[in-house]
């Protein structure tokens, strides 16, 4: 049968991901420190990392939402 993808065990032991279980203020902070950043631009709260992250000096490459034109997809 087919994977529908990876699971958060074989996240960590593959990629070094963080399980991390605690508050959105908590998301937001890794957020905004993330090397990159994959957005939903139909999500106010990924468009506000966005600009929280380009406000605290991230390169524009370092995210899939691009300044201006979060409602051109």
């Amino acid at each position: 049968a087919a994977r529908a993808g990876l699971g958060a065990e074989e996240l960590i032991e593959r990629f070094g991901a963080v399980d991390v279980r605690g508050t959105p203020l908590v998301a937001m902070l890794l957020l905004a420190k993330s090397s990159y950043l994959v957005g939903n631009p139909a999500s106010t709260f990924s468009v506000n990392m966005a600009d929280i992250r380009r406000a605290s000096g991230a390169a524009e490459a370092s995210t899939t939402l691009r300044y201006g034109h979060y409602w051109d997809v």
